[in-house]
């Protein structure tokens, strides 16, 4: 593998990671509101 490869394959891969922490992060925010809503309901 030559360096400009490597550094593609890396960079792809961070991307990827970004992409799925951003999508993990907006479900754990969406489950919380959920969440939050249900409680005051209780009231």
């Amino acid at each position: 593998m030559t360096e400009d490869s490597k550094e593609k394959v890396i960079a792809e891969r961070q991307d990827d990671y970004k992409q799925k922490k951003e999508e993990i992060i907006k479900e754990a925010l969406e489950e919380h509101e959920g969440k939050k809503e249900n409680d005051q309901k209780d009231v």
